[in-house]
């Protein structure tokens, strides 16, 4: 999706027209498939779900933060849940979204991954409670941080 939305990864055009067209070819592609896989292989059937923490910032705020969730997060989710034995989750982003957009993180007095990225590890409960409601067990199936002199990383002795 970001390929089209914001233009990071290749074609590198924005576009929300394609954004859109992609997005549901992705959704009919999985809900197609799950069948034939359900049926011919003895093994769950999900795909991996970005899943994004966004808070309010600022004059109406939850308005934005309720609209974007909606597309960011749940989009894709409620076209295909039907077709998924559990949700896989991948989560890397936290951000405050206000009315004129997202917010830098330093004014939130978040730390910075190599990336630019807010670090908030309490983003991950915050997205995994949200998909508690679809009585579907959750795999982590990606979660981290950008640190290249992996600093951050919690050590285990």
């Amino acid at each position: 999706m970001q390929s089209y939305t914001v233009g990071t990864f290749p074609p590198q055009k924005k576009n929300l027209f394609l954004t859109l067209k992609t997005v549901n070819n992705l959704i009919k592609a999985h809900n197609d498939i799950s069948e034939y896989i359900s049926q011919n292989y003895p093994a769950p059937v999900s795909m991996a779900f970005n899943q994004v923490d966004l808070e309010p910032s600022g004059f109406l705020g939850e308005f934005v933060v309720r609209i974007v969730r909606y597309f960011a997060n749940s989009y894709i989710l409620l076209r295909t849940i039907n077709h998924c034995d559990y949700i896989g989750v991948n989560y890397y982003f936290h951000h405050h979204l206000g009315i004129l957009g997202f917010r830098k993180h330093s004014a939130h007095k978040h730390e910075l991954t190599d990336r630019g990225w807010g670090i908030h590890p309490e983003g991950i409960e915050a997205v995994l409670m949200s998909l508690k409601n679809f009585g579907k067990p959750i795999y982590i199936l990606e979660n981290g941080i950008a640190d290249s002199k992996d600093a951050r990383r919690e050590k285990i002795h």
